[in-house]
């Protein structure tokens, strides 16, 4: 698995390298699974009772949630890279619901998701898009392999916005699950800085190299404190609005490069390390919750009280928290 399984209500789906679509319940028994007989790479996405999946030959499906059938699947020949995410819209005067799709050649597409009618693409960036598009009011907001992150419009596709702080391949924050609170976004570089993006007008908030970041991120519930896991021993708590440091936590946790978001519970802080260890951070103190195995883990994600964590190597556990 290279994303996160995608829970809804009653369980969870999960989409694997080798291209085969999961579907758990909560107790962890199989539903159905269904092959798109190519490699996938993006997570899928859940609209109503269908689930929504893309390969890295190109093709996008439509499947029924209850039973797993194929209820469509279209061709767009480019290898469909980014995790997908929808919206609602007006179409044709009529409220649904949209799927916007980012792929290996730059394109970001958007369909509307009950006949997969195509409604605009946009070809601004210039590498692959794979990270997490964030849709805020009427806007999404991405980033890709070209160094740029990308404001566009959710109705027309067209650009309101590039912005960057270093134009570099190398540089790029392409891999960064961005964080953010409506109003701003912030993203983490390889160049090691943490910048905040005002989501209007495209501009720098705040940069700061301080921190030692390497991918990855998170956003307090209250949207005032930014969580930064440095590439090497150390946890940082910053200030969201202004970037100045909280507190530092020094850790013996080793090198770790795993570009994975930092997630907040109810106060509870959840992460997993590049060693396999499932991370609780909760009134300043940190705790070794379970190893899950040697691959990386990737981000958390809860259905009801019930957490999920899971790993590269297609390991899922469930569990739950007292505090």
């Amino acid at each position: 698995m290279v994303s996160s399984p995608v829970p809804y209500k009653t369980g969870f789906v999960v989409a694997t390298l080798e291209g085969v679509i999961y579907n758990y319940d909560m107790q962890g028994a199989l539903l159905w699974s269904v092959d798109l007989n190519a490699k996938v790479v993006s997570r899928p996405v859940i609209i109503g009772e269908r689930v929504f999946a893309g390969n890295v030959g190109g093709d996008i499906y439509q499947i029924d949630l209850k039973t797993g059938d194929v209820l469509q699947s279209l061709g767009i020949s480019e290898a469909i890279t980014s995790q997908l995410v929808s919206f609602p819209v007006i179409f044709r005067d009529r409220q649904t619901d949209a799927l916007l799709i980012g792929t290996a050649n730059g394109t970001m597409y958007a369909y509307e998701a009950t006949d997969l009618t195509p409604m605009w693409k946009n070809q601004d960036a210039k590498g692959r898009i794979e990270s997490l598009p964030i849709v805020l009011d009427n806007r999404v907001v991405f980033s890709a392999w070209d160094g740029m992150t990308y404001c566009i419009d959710l109705r027309t596709g067209k650009l309101n916005w590039k912005w960057s702080e270093n134009v570099n391949f190398y540089y790029s924050t392409a891999s960064c699950i961005p964080v953010t609170d409506g109003d701003h976004v912030w993203v983490v570089s390889p160049d090691k800085s943490v910048s905040c993006v005002d989501v209007l007008l495209g501009k720098t908030q705040w940069t700061n190299k301080d921190f030692n970041a390497w991918e990855s991120l998170g956003l307090s519930q209250d949207g005032k404190t930014i969580y930064i896991k440095s590439i090497e021993d150390d946890f940082h708590t910053v200030n969201a609005e202004t970037g100045k440091k909280i507190k530092s936590y020094k850790q013996k946790w080793g090198l770790d490069t795993n570009p994975i978001q930092i997630r907040e519970f109810d106060k509870n802080v959840l992460f997993g390390r590049k060693n396999g260890k499932i991370v609780r951070f909760q009134k300043e103190k940190f705790t070794d919750l379970f190893y899950l195995g040697q691959a990386r883990p990737l981000t958390i994600e809860r259905v009801g009280n019930t957490y999920i964590a899971s790993n590269m190597d297609g390991r899922i556990l469930l569990f739950t928290l007292k505090n």
